[in-house]
């Protein structure tokens, strides 16, 4: 049971969905995962191989175990439907035999029948939703910084440079750089993440930005709050404003702050690192929906 609930969490589904359901995650992550996506990066397109590989197995099982589940559902149907068969025959025989209470046989079929409209009528709500639900999850994904494409985006191309880290006047430490573009195409799409260390090399904060926008954690909102700023403007401005597309050989300067800072630090390093941006964007909105003592 273990296995195919694992099974299932690969395909991001839980035990129930449909069979249509497992097709649909299954096609998304094959689409994701393909390895022609990683060419360009061997040791990405090895580790493509393999997830492709787990996605297959996981499907595999998925499926067997869902036709399985409708097999004995099928079956319990069909038994429990004989003996309801068996049960209002009886209940019919009895009934003519009492030929001096006819408007007990009336009462039984009127019953039945109710029943039978009103499951078709849950049956109906059913597949309504469940058809909703399908067709929100084929729905695109909505466009905000940049063009979201599914699956790892590779960070190749890119460089960091003149890389630097100290206080502001407003007491946050603040890294910042450039980032160059060495490729010949305009890159929508960049990630940096930045650590701040003490003198034995442990990490003591971690902040990221992505398309030029720095991805807020809750604590660093209930900072800003009790600073005065207006979370809730500050997170649509967020929202509506464009990502910052790196031209073709071009550069832009990126700005990481760190709010409360440990007054340890020794050093920091900044990367570019490669990311998937569907789980990065679910992870940003969910991050907007804040507690109410920290909106203003």
């Amino acid at each position: 049971m273990d296995d195919i609930k694992r099974f299932y969490e690969i395909l991001g589904l839980k035990p129930g969905a449909s069979a249509e359901e497992a097709k649909s995650a299954f096609r998304d992550l094959v689409q994701v995962w393909h390895p022609d996506r990683f060419s360009h990066n061997p040791s990405l397109q090895k580790k493509a191989e393999e997830k492709l590989k787990e996605i297959n197995n996981a499907y595999k099982a998925v499926k067997t175990h869902i036709a399985n589940t409708s097999k004995e559902g099928a079956q319990s149907g069909a038994n429990n439907s004989t003996y309801e068969n068996r049960h209002r025959r009886t209940q019919e025989t009895q009934s003519t035999s009492h030929s001096h209470r006819p408007r007990k046989r009336a009462h039984v079929i009127t019953k039945s029948l109710g029943k039978k409209y009103i499951n078709l009528i849950i049956l109906f709500f059913i597949l309504y939703a469940g058809g909703y639900g399908v067709f929100l999850y084929m729905q695109p994904v909505a466009k905000g910084d940049g063009e979201l494409v599914k699956g790892v985006t590779s960070q190749e191309g890119l460089q960091i440079t003149c890389a630097s880290g100290s206080a502001d006047a407003s007491q946050d430490y603040l890294i910042s750089g450039v980032i160059e573009n060495t490729t010949d195409q305009e890159r929508p799409a960049w990630y940096v993440v930045a650590n701040v260390y003490d003198a034995q090399g442990t990490v003591l904060m971690r902040e990221r930005i992505w398309n030029g926008k720095q991805l807020y954690t809750g604590k660093d909102y209930a900072v800003l709050a009790k600073r005065g700023v207006n979370i809730k403007e500050l997170k649509a401005k967020s929202l509506q404003e464009p990502g910052v597309v790196i031209p073709p050989k071009g550069k832009v300067r990126f700005e990481i702050r760190f709010m409360e800072w440990p007054a340890s630090i020794a050093g920091f390093n900044a990367t570019l690192e490669p990311f998937d941006p569907v789980p990065l964007y679910k992870e940003i909105y969910n991050n907007y929906i804040l507690p109410e003592n920290i909106e203003h």
